[in-house]
């Protein structure tokens, strides 16, 4: 046996590869497996053993040998030691005897429950704006080990003797700041030196003070000052230590920001940078000191939860346009998010100018769906010759028209800094359709774009806010996509915060962010299908990802929100139906002749359905983690409120509001029998044909109507809609010209015009996604086996689509299928399973039901369906 024909890999601490200072209150250690082809050896033995030490002499924790080929994580509950490292590894034996080991790992606490020595300091925000903060550090001995613990207010940029420390950008992160904030941990040991030493840090405006908010929010949301804690902790060679924390001998001064936020954009004055000041030989006697001054919104500090933003991808500028004016735009060719940078080749006070767009009319930059953004980079040389880029914000944008760099523009000067949380690409879809590729190549871009900090709705305009129902809804796509549960835990731990300040209703935006029309005003702003996220995400997080650590740190909010709608319902009578209060309903839909927003589709059915939904899902929760009680209670419950939509809402089966969307959510969710299913699936078909053929879903009916019709047995139904090229449908936008997915399905008129204020960055109806791994492509995971441990391939061929291919690694491996249609009336499909995987592959149109495990497989079968 070749020892290297198989490696334990890609080791992960809560879902993050060797975190430090991260929330570690609990821990889910997780790797995968790398085997060559052929390799049959099983494992039979796995343990996890945690050390303080890389020899693993000094063991804190040894796990008992699990007897499992399918082991591919382990869950602890260690009481952990403040600024402590850990490392930990993966032992296994295989059947055949052989003993292999992982490479080693670690995670790293913060601070825990340890008490600060440094102070809150401050600067006030009328005294300087977008303040350079400073403090000299002398060192007289060699250093073993640093860590400096850190967080800004609003936003900070740390730099060591002129070294950019953080990890990533805009941190620490957007959060409800008076209910919880976040410090980030940061190895400097590398970036101090024997003598004098110099702490600088940049601070910006953000989410905390600068405008933010719908409707054009509102400057100073959480605090109209700014802030920075930090703690230096060094170990001596010697066996001594020191700390030094923030405190009054910290100074400012101002700086070469002179405006930013992040809807308006950036000034950048570099004639007013103070050259030097990160370093030690700078001259800071005209610097002021800073106050002793507690944040205006003090909510509990913590470790971090955020993943760091950077920059994923870089892309060069595809063409230079020049507009009827004369005017230079910029075109990256895809609708991005993040920064604009180049090099500087001006003269001292020069000045550049960028407008950001994401949308060219009549040959001209369309700024309109804007709102109230200004978008706009504005710098001014001192003739350095540095690579510029933003601090403070990030634009949503495709096109910038540039302005005071010449008449005429090199694009190799250009570079497009794409940013978003760090997160790997775990899906990949192909199909025989360049269209279809193309609308799914623009469904994983609004993805990145969106999914930067927080799951926002769009990244241009004077909006960019965590609309709870556009996450939700997307989340399994998200999920194929990316390796999004540490970014997902981050965004519950938003919503539970929220939730424990509100009796357990979920605002339906998150963070909760004042706005003009939508202040408090004594009523609770929720919604369904928004607001239940609160119980589907967590959920779809331990089916997608088996970590049952994050469904047990989400139950009390999923519990929360079921037990508020109930609180509802009794106060309406308790008639076991959702009927009270506001509810966005099929946000978008196109089937209401009246002008607006509205579907057609009754909002209080579609409340009552999600009150159904969510309260099956907790139950299911508190089965998986040996709540048996509550799992029963709620299971009684929701069977209730099934009953009563059935009466309200039924008749024979079939539900009597004559919409998709009313459709659809009777069968996706299943309140009625698979007989029933099948006999909305046929009004489903029926109205679709009575619209020509076409969807007219808005928010909560696109996301399931091509799941729902290959329930039924419909797919064929499902792939008419798919490959639909004109209005409305998927692949009108992309023969529109789209490069990420639209907010409104008429967001361009016929010659590619604004229709109205559209976004053309939201990824809701880009979750057709899911359909294509899930049921073109066939890979789903079986209740019962979460992680993708056992999956079912059940793909459903079209010959119109000729050929699909998608990949997907899940936490127990990669699983591919490829199907294709031949020329003798002939269907191949091509499987890999993963080494710790199993599936059952079920080929419609054939006898072929099996299961298979670890393994590349080959089968072909005659078709009727060309």
């Amino acid at each position: 046996m070749n020892e290297k024909k198989i490696k334990i890999v890609d080791l992960k601490t809560n879902h993050i590869k060797n975190p430090i200072g991260y929330d570690l209150t609990k821990q889910h250690l997780s790797w995968s497996y790398v085997v060559e082809d052929g390799f049959t050896d099983l494992l039979s033995k796995i343990r996890v053993i945690v050390a303080h030490d890389l020899g693993f002499e000094d063991s804190v924790y040894e796990s008992n040998e699990v007897n499992s080929h399918h082991t591919v994580n382990h869950e602890m509950a260690l009481e952990l030691e403040p600024r402590k490292r850990y490392y930990w590894k993966v032992d296994a034996q295989l059947e055949s005897g052989l003993a292999i080991e992982s490479e080693v790992a670690y995670f790293e606490t913060g601070k825990l429950e340890e008490a600060w020595v440094g102070q809150w300091i401050g600067i006030e925000g009328e005294e300087c704006a977008n303040p350079l903060v400073r403090r000299e550090i002398n060192i007289e001995k060699e250093v073993k080990s640093a860590r400096l613990y850190i967080t800004g207010l609003g936003l900070y940029e740390c730099y060591l003797n002129g070294q950019y420390m953080n990890d990533g950008y805009l941190q620490p992160g957007f959060n409800s700041y008076k209910l919880w904030q976040q410090y980030q941990t940061m190895d400097v040991t590398e970036s101090l030196d024997i003598g004098l030493n110099v702490l600088g840090v940049m601070l910006g405006d953000g989410w905390y003070k600068g405008r933010f908010g719908v409707n054009g929010g509102y400057e100073n949301n959480f605090g109209e000052n700014y802030h920075i804690l930090c703690e230096l902790h060094i170990q001596y060679a010697d066996g001594s230590s020191e700390v030094i924390g923030s405190d009054e001998m910290f100074k400012y001064h101002e700086g070469p920001v002179g405006f930013a936020n992040i809807y308006d954009g950036e000034i950048l004055d570099m004639t007013k940078d103070e050259e030097g000041w990160m370093l030690s030989d700078y001259d800071d006697s005209q610097w002021r000191s800073v106050k002793t001054l507690m944040p205006e919104s003090p909510g509990k500090l913590g470790e971090r939860f955020s993943l760091p933003v950077v920059a994923k991808e870089k892309l060069k500028v595809k063409a230079v346009l020049k507009d009827p004016e004369g005017n230079l735009v910029l075109d990256v060719g895809q609708n991005v998010t993040g920064w604009l940078t180049f090099k500087d080749t001006l003269n001292k006070g020069e000045k550049v100018t960028c407008l950001f767009a994401e949308h060219m009319q009549e040959e001209r930059l369309c700024r309109e769906n804007l709102l109230t953004a200004n978008a706009t980079f504005t710098y001014t040389s001192d003739g350095k010759g540095r690579i510029v880029r933003p601090h403070f914000t990030y634009y949503g944008f495709r096109y910038i028209q540039v302005s005071g760099m010449g008449d005429e523009l090199d694009p190799d000067n250009f570079e497009i800094w794409c940013l978003y949380s760090d997160m790997p690409m775990t899906g990949y879809l192909e199909t025989g359709n360049h269209k279809v590729n193309k609308f799914i190549q623009n469904a994983v871009w609004s993805q990145k774009d969106n999914f930067l900090e927080h799951p926002t709705d769009c990244p241009q305009r004077s909006e960019r806010l965590g609309w709870t129902g556009d996450a939700q809804m997307y989340f399994k796509t998200a999920a194929y996509n990316m390796f999004v549960p540490a970014f997902f835990r981050k965004y519950m731990k938003d919503i539970n915060e929220e939730q424990m300040d509100k009796n357990g209703w979920v605002p339906f935006i998150v963070p909760k962010i004042k706005g003009r029309g939508f202040d408090d005003n004594g009523q609770d702003t929720c919604s369904a299908a928004w607001s239940d996220i609160a119980t589907i995400v967590p959920w779809h997080l331990y089916e997608y990802y088996g970590d049952k650590s994050l469904l047990d740190e989400q139950f009390p909010g999923m519990k929360a929100w079921v037990d508020y709608i109930i609180g509802k319902d009794k106060e309406d009578g308790s008639k076991y139906l959702w009927q009270t209060g506001f509810h966005f309903g099929d946000w978008l839909a196109l089937d209401n002749p009246e002008p607006g927003p509205f579907g057609m589709t009754p909002p209080h059915f579609i409340a009552s359905c999600y009150y159904y939904y969510s309260t099956y899902l907790l139950s299911k929760a508190a089965k998986v983690l040996g709540k048996e009680e509550t799992a029963e209670q709620y299971r009684n419950h929701a069977e209730k409120v099934k009953s009563a939509i059935t009466e309200a809402y039924f008749s024979e089966g079939i539900v009597q509001i004559d919409t998709q969307t009313a459709y659809i959510l009777a069968i996706y969710m299943d309140l009625v029998s698979s007989e029933d299913q099948m006999k909305n699936g046929e009004k489903l078909a029926l109205k679709i044909a009575s619209n020509d053929g076409h969807l007219d879903t808005g928010f909560v009916g696109t996301p399931y109507i091509c799941l729902a019709l290959s329930k039924v047995g419909l797919s064929s139904v499902a792939y008419d809609l798919l490959l639909n090229e004109d209005f409305p449908s998927w692949i009108d936008q992309v023969n529109k010209g789209a490069t990420t997915v639209w907010e409104a399905w008429d967001a361009l008129d016929s010659d590619r015009k604004l229709n109205g204020e559209p976004s053309l960055n939201h990824y809701v109806f880009g979750s057709v996604l899911e359909w294509l791994y899930g049921d073109v492509c066939g890979i789903k995971p079986i209740e019962g086996y979460p992680g993708f441990e056992r999956v079912h391939l059940s793909p459903k061929p079209d010959p119109r689509l000729g050929k699909a291919k998608a990949t997907f690694e899940s936490s127990y491996g990669t699983y591919e299928i490829h199907w294709k249609y031949l020329e003798d009336a002939r269907v191949s499909v091509d499987v890999s399973i993963p080494y710790t995987g199993s599936a059952r592959l079920t080929l419609a149109e054939s006898d072929i039901d099996v299961v298979l495990n670890h393994g590349k497989y080959h089968y072909e079968y005659e078709v009727t369906s060309v």
